[in-house]
């Protein structure tokens, strides 16, 4: 069951990742502006982090399971509308509905699977792993787009992903039990937002929630600097993405190798701290470095920081919940989560700097995250005296 769950977050985020490549052409093959165009691109985002906030609630009222069945299925079907249309304004529209209903994915995997790992008592092992699977989908996502797209067409890429998600969902009401560890007798009495404000009280989730911020702030930054930085140094334009590969192969090592049970020894915040200095360093480097072979070793540090900052930030989350506010938790982290994507890129292209110093800024910006979750935990050691 947990190899099967390991699918699902490969499907779910092989949702995400395989449209990189091509939804900005899509949208200027339809006629779209330049501004239409970043809409249309970042609209995806916006709404997903609406729809993990509502599935959060969702998850701890109805259970993970449900929550992923009404997930695979509506977004399955959604997809298949981007064959249809014909417009600009049509394309934004099923943006906006495609990211609402794909944010009920990820939550509801990660409570399921966090669930099923507390009873198991291996809650490290069990986000290393996870980690690894997202990472996969990150490395075959954009390439699947990119090279069915062209050869195929667009249309064959959503299609392939619905009968994907289509099938993931189906396999899901038949393979996932109904996990009793889902549910609890307690009453939460707040409505609406008012259910997540207890949540912002706890430091040891508020730095989860930084990190998540941070590692896809970090993310934004990369993926919208290292194409010009590659072409800055005149090097072919695919190392850009052979480039963002490798750091994901280099994570992908270190979650199934038995080093994350090393790591897993220490504690969380203190592992989000040290993976998020490391990532800050490496933005760094990368305004610096200029030989080919060292930014293969940068991009390597990179996903050294990537593999410590990941699970240990939903390890977090796992540890500091209970049953019944675990799924609003995963769903806030994962909002952030989304925040960040859309926060890197866009306020480096609003600073309109170079791009040496946008990699500084970055950064900078990074370690500034990585200080203030250390003020947090500090202060929170201080209390327990």
């Amino acid at each position: 069951m947990k190899y099967f769950l390991f699918f699902v977050l490969l499907a779910a985020f092989m949702d995400t990742f395989s449209q990189l490549p091509i939804m900005s052409p899509l949208a200027q093959e339809l006629g779209a502006s330049s501004l239409m165009t970043g809409l249309i691109v970042g609209t995806y985002s916006f709404t997903n982090m609406g729809g993990n906030i509502i599935a959060g609630i969702l998850i701890d009222k109805i259970g993970p399971r449900k929550v992923l069945l009404y997930g695979f299925g509506a977004t399955g079907l959604i997809l298949l509308l981007y064959i249809l249309v014909q417009t600009p304004l049509q394309l934004l529209t099923v943006r906006f509905i495609h990211g609402a209903t794909g944010g009920f994915l990820v939550p509801a995997a990660f409570t399921y699977l966090g669930n099923a790992a507390e009873q198991e008592n291996g809650k490290g092992e069990s986000m290393s792993k996870s980690g690894a699977a997202i990472g996969l989908a990150a490395i075959i996502g954009p390439a699947f787009g990119g090279i069915v797209s062209s050869k195929m067409g667009v249309g064959y890429v959503f299609t392939i992903l619905s009968i994907l998600l289509i099938l993931t969902g189906i396999l899901t009401g038949l393979l996932l039990p109904e996990n009793r560890a889902s549910f609890t007798d307690k009453k939460d009495n707040a409505t609406g937002l008012g259910q997540l404000v207890p949540l912002f009280t706890d430091k040891n989730l508020n730095m989860a929630f930084i990190a998540s911020f941070s590692l896809l702030f970090a993310m934004g930054t990369l993926a919208y600097l290292l194409p010009f930085r590659v072409a800055e140094l005149n090097y072919p334009q695919s190392f850009a993405g052979i480039l963002l590969s490798f750091f994901g192969c280099v994570a992908i090592i270190l979650f199934i190798l038995p080093t994350h049970r090393l790591v897993a020894k220490i504690s969380a915040s203190a592992t989000m701290i040290f993976g998020m200095g490391i990532i800050g360093l490496s933005l760094c480097l990368l305004s610096q470095v200029e030989a080919l072979a060292n930014m293969f070793v940068t991009m390597g540090i990179y996903g050294i920081g990537f593999a410590l900052l990941f699970p240990s930030m939903s390890a977090a989350v796992l540890e500091n919940t209970a049953k019944e506010n675990r799924g609003k938790a995963f769903g806030i982290l994962y909002a952030f989560f989304s925040l960040g994507v859309v926060a890197g890129s866009a306020l480096l292209g609003a600073l309109d700097t170079t791009i040496r110093n946008g990699f500084i800024t970055g950064g900078i910006l990074i370690f500034l995250f990585a200080g203030i979750m250390m003020y947090l935990s500090l202060s929170k050691k201080n209390a327990s005296f």
